[in-house]
């Protein structure tokens, strides 16, 4: 908290630098919260286009500078699957100032859904690859449903797609099924690596990696970590590891490290620091001049969704000195990106997920 006066000192006077932007799309905070003096638009507000709730956002920069936030478009009802669910998604390409119009890039007939999705770009070829969750209703399926692993891939900045990949040969033969991460993966050592969970009734979930050396033309699946981990989102360290942070009960975030894609894990520990009331969170490698950080954002509570905060790491994240205050009301899910700017992009869910809020964060704040 001691870093935080002189950060507000100096982003109110970016925000008064950027307030005619904040103001295009209407402020939908409730009375009596203090919204963080930064730059921000509602992308997707619950009741327009036809659609009853907007969630679980994500968000990449593509190696041509453009920026894609997508999330589900929940048409009929905001419950999880089954249920009516698309994935739709909007382009920025002056870093996040102006926003093209909603488009549907995934759609189902019925109560076939498409939802928590995440996207990796791949730095060496500029393909943007895309994961996420396609269920069907069965009464017979865990929570009424049976669930699948999709995956697309677009070469031409999200606006085309291709046909959906079934990936459930993965787990074909094993007493378990995987559920993907929502938020964004990671294009690591050449490496596609998107982080899923494993599910089984009755035994508990497990964070593992579904990874590509050779461009997307074949997939790996990883060994798992933990007993009651879920929505894991990733980041790289220092020679090659890997971090994952993942949800799990208890108020606190459960970390984990492999140095070979989760063939072996060190063992789980929980960070004390970053508390969390059982909700997803979002944690990017940051690198702009001379700062190379973890950033990290999530519902800093540790019962209630509320109060959606932004933390950095200079350390690897033994340790996060840095708190930047974000939005004090109801918050879920977010995700954050790098902008082309060298400025922090953040995608969250506000106010009882009745809207999604993009802020952007000035790099000298960080």
């Amino acid at each position: 908290m001691k870093n935080l006066i002189p950060i507000i000192s100096l982003l109110m006077h970016f925000s008064c630098l950027c307030g005619g932007l904040a103001g295009q799309d209407g402020d939908h905070r409730p009375t009596g919260q203090n919204p963080a003096p930064f730059a921000s638009q509602d992308l997707f507000v619950g009741g327009e286009n036809q659609v009853h709730t907007y969630r679980i956002p994500a968000l990449i920069t593509t190696r041509r500078g453009a920026v894609i936030a997508l999330c589900d478009a929940r048409v009929d009802k905001g419950n999880d699957a089954p249920n009516n669910i698309d994935l739709v998604m909007r382009t920025s390409y002056d870093s996040g100032r102006t926003w093209s119009k909603a488009k549907v890039i995934a759609d189902f007939p019925g109560d076939e859904c498409a939802g928590d999705a995440s996207m990796v770009v791949d730095e060496q070829t500029g393909t943007i690859w895309l994961a996420y969750d396609y269920a069907v209703p069965d009464p017979q399926g865990y929570f009424g449903r049976i669930l699948r692993i999709h995956l697309i891939k677009s070469e031409d900045e999200g606006n085309n797609w291709s046909p959906p990949v079934d990936m459930s040969y993965l787990t074909k033969g094993m007493d378990f099924w995987l559920q993907n991460g929502p938020g964004r993966g990671l294009f690591a050592n050449g490496t596609i690596i998107f982080p899923m969970y494993a599910c089984s009734k009755g035994k508990g979930t497990q964070a593992r990696l579904v990874y590509s050396r050779d461009h997307g033309k074949t997939w790996l699946l990883s060994n798992g970590v933990g007993d009651s981990d879920v929505e894991p989102q990733i980041v790289v360290l220092s020679k090659g590891r890997i971090m994952a942070n993942t949800r799990r009960p208890g108020g606190y975030r459960q970390v984990a490290i492999t140095a070979d894609l989760g063939n072996t894990w060190l063992e789980a520990y929980t960070d004390s620091t970053l508390i969390d009331p059982g909700c997803q969170a979002s944690i990017i490698n940051y690198h702009f001049g001379d700062k190379s950080l973890l950033v990290f954002s999530n519902a800093a509570d540790r019962e209630k969704r509320q109060n959606m905060v932004v933390r950095t790491s200079r350390d690897e994240g033994k340790s996060w000195p840095q708190q930047i205050s974000i939005y004090a009301g109801r918050v879920a899910y977010s995700c954050l990106t790098q902008l082309p700017n060298g400025n922090l992009g953040l995608l969250y869910e506000a106010d009882h997920y009745k809207r999604i809020v993009f802020v952007e964060i000035p790099h000298e704040a960080l």
